[in-house]
């Protein structure tokens, strides 16, 4: 049995098919065998280790206004279908909504720059409490947070003061968004 110069790293699945095709007689445990007393054998992958970069925040609550702000996205669809989706800057000591941005593709710069508007006005938080979720998965954010020297809440993903942002902010939000269509 040779093998072709294009089946080298062939399975014994594999080359077991390239036999039949060319008419062989062979049985599947057989072409196993022989595969292993040529040395034959495919590298295994190792699983994957999962390590986490930092370790996770505590969720501490906020003693003094501007001390840590939310941020997470809300999502809806128009009566046309289009989803829009609005990312929210909330302050977790006063509850007040600090920005929502609403547009049917939000783009990490539009992220950093309704977030630099507000810190300009109201100055920076000591965190930023984000939820590591598709949303916030950008570069420009990343270098945003780097180039400030700060370091956002690392929490569980999909998990960013969830019970502040979806909860209150749907029924904030809706009427306004009703209102401006």
């Amino acid at each position: 049995m040779r093998l072709p110069p294009y089946g080298y790293g062939y399975g014994y699945p594999r080359i077991h098919i390239l036999l039949q095709r060319e008419r062989w007689k062979i049985n599947r445990k057989r072409v196993y065998r022989l595969y292993r007393l040529e040395g034959l054998s495919l590298r295994r992958k190792r699983p994957r280790r999962h390590v986490t970069a930092a370790r996770r925040l505590e969720r501490g609550a906020a003693v003094k206004p501007n001390q840590q702000w939310s941020m997470d996205f809300v999502s809806d669809a128009l009566f046309d279908g289009r989803r829009i989706r609005a990312p929210t800057l909330m302050d977790n000591d006063t509850r007040e909504a600090l920005a929502i941005v609403v547009d049917g593709g939000i783009r990490g710069e539009h992220v950093v720059q309704a977030v630099e508007q507000i810190v300009d006005h109201r100055g920076a938080p000591e965190l930023i409490r984000i939820d590591h979720g598709p949303e916030f998965v950008s570069k420009v954010l990343d270098r945003w947070a780097y180039e400030r020297g700060g370091d956002a809440g690392l929490l569980p993903p999909r998990q960013a003061d969830r019970q502040l942002l979806r909860g209150k902010l749907h029924v904030w939000t809706a009427p306004a968004v009703q209102e401006g269509c």
